[in-house]
């Protein structure tokens, strides 16, 4: 699968409430995860499991940005994204798409 359908099926599961962070490694799903807050997404990076991964969420914030930048995740799909959490995506050169856009989370 190439990584823009991965990326469309990953925000189909988001955006149905089926998951609330979903992590990729070569176009497979391995993480499929349900919470609130940052929680599910700091789990999955103290467990090394976001370098390299395309990842969908379903809020992302300065915080969480930051959670990605520091776990080296290559891409990112968001249902609602922070402007706040732009630069800090680009600055760790991580390709973002967002389905919303606020000022702050």
């Amino acid at each position: 699968m190439n990584e823009a359908d991965l990326i469309d099926e990953m925000a189909l599961l988001i955006q149905r409430g089926e998951a609330s962070v979903i992590v990729a490694h070569a176009g497979i799903m391995e993480n499929i995860e349900k919470g609130s807050g940052i929680r599910p997404l700091y789990d999955l990076y103290s467990a090394g499991k976001l370098e390299g991964a395309v990842v969908a969420d379903k809020v992302i914030g300065r915080a969480a940005a930051a959670i990605l930048a520091a776990g080296k995740a290559k891409t990112l799909f968001a249902a609602l994204l922070s402007e706040d959490a732009i630069p800090v995506l680009e600055s760790a050169g991580i390709k973002w798409t967002a389905a919303q856009k606020t000022d702050r989370i």
